[in-house]
């Protein structure tokens, strides 16, 4: 009865908690027990049920390792291809044949463009991943630098990229037309590199521009190159034209963090980036209608659970329950809307109906009375 008793106990926790150990442990104990005469069909499909969803578990983490490297992979193509396609587009720069230029008395660009900003960073040799710029105002816009030392989709290259101050909070169809560049100087003053005036736009598709090969890497690990250690990084801009807010109806289409979603639900979508940035950041589906069909589920839940939980009728919860599971399932992150969701089912059950006990919760009265019965007699 004892081995009776821990099988039920086992088979009631979560099928997560189960390590491969204990259900081959399980499997066995249920078959002792059948071969001494209990008649357990009732359990036997529960082991059986706990296992298939822990095999399922295990294949699931397997799945979404191998299809969120597939998925880096795809987005640093991506990004090569977006480089290549605004080059083709906006025509030949005048660079020198390694892509960037050494300067000698040419200042006639900074006639286009004004400093915004100059900073200067320590140590730099000792640097190696991204280093991000306090935020600085120019034209009335926000901007930060972002510079690679070791190059970003290069290996051989320092990669600096000016970038628009977190974009997720701008307005759906926002986009800024500048002219800028760049200018690298040693502790002295003396220009290191400089890059050509380039006048983009910067909106949502496409919130940072820069230079993936600012400057050689061996030119920088050259003796005396950098003095004392230290980089200095000029930025030049001239803001042209800011458009704050996209002239669209609502019914119209808009591409918002790679997923396209009505007008009118922008302003919402943009929202839940702002409070959870990393909502998406494990989604699995890179097809574009699959991802929007997922964002209108989530932009659903969240109106429900936004509903005073009294208002909620049980097909309702039962609906947003599994609307959450499958959201989850496909690599959205939630953990800030479960437990509202689980408040209000716990707030549903308490208004409409008295507790109840479940089959396992039965079993284990019963065999716990069976057993001060049998103390008690004696």
């Amino acid at each position: 009865m004892n081995v009776l008793i821990g099988l039920i106990n086992t088979l009631n926790k979560p099928s997560h908690n189960h390590s491969e150990t204990e259900l081959t442990k399980a499997g066995s104990e249920l078959s002792e027990l059948e071969e001494v005469g209990f008649k357990l069909d009732w359990l036997k499909s529960k082991l059986e049920e706990v296992s298939l969803e822990r095999k399922k578990e295990d294949v699931d983490d397997a799945d979404a390792s191998r299809v969120q490297q597939l998925e880096e992979n795809l987005k640093n193509l991506e990004e090569i291809v977006s480089d290549l396609k605004v080059k083709l587009d906006e025509g030949k720069e005048k660079t020198s044949c390694d892509g960037f230029l050494l300067v000698g008395d040419d200042e006639d660009m900074e006639k286009l463009s004004e400093k915004a900003f100059s900073w200067e960073i320590d140590n730099f040799s000792e640097r190696n991943g991204v280093i991000r710029s306090d935020p600085f105002t120019s034209g009335g816009c926000e901007w930060l630098l972002c510079v690679h030392p070791k190059g970003k989709l290069v290996d051989d290259h320092l990669s600096l990229f000016l970038h628009a101050v977190n974009p997720v909070s701008l307005l759906p169809g926002w986009r800024r037309r500048a002219s800028y560049h760049f200018v690298l100087l040693n502790q002295s003053g003396k220009v290191l590199s400089r890059t050509v005036e380039e006048l983009r736009f910067f909106c949502a598709e496409a919130e940072g521009r820069g230079s993936h090969r600012m400057l050689p890497l061996t030119k920088l690990q050259e003796e005396g190159f950098l003095e004392d250690n230290k980089l200095t990084i000029e930025v030049y801009i001239k803001v042209v034209k800011v458009v704050a807010e996209g002239n669209l109806t609502g019914n119209e289409m808009v591409d918002f963090r790679g997923f396209h979603v009505l007008n009118r639900q922008a302003v919402s979508v943009s929202n839940i980036f702002v409070l959870h940035p990393d909502v998406a950041v494990d989604i699995r589906s890179g097809i574009k209608e699959v991802k929007t069909a997922y964002m209108n589920i989530l932009l659903g839940l969240v109106e429900t659970l936004d509903k005073a939980p009294q208002s909620l009728s049980e097909t309702e919860l039962t609906n947003a329950e599994s609307e959450l599971s499958e959201l989850e399932e496909a690599g959205f992150k939630l953990d800030w809307l479960k437990p509202k969701l689980e408040e209000f089912s716990l707030k549903r059950k308490q208004a409409t109906s008295s507790p109840r006990v479940s089959p396992f919760e039965c079993i284990d009265f019963l065999v716990k009375r069976f057993f001060l019965s049998c103390f008690s007699e004696h």
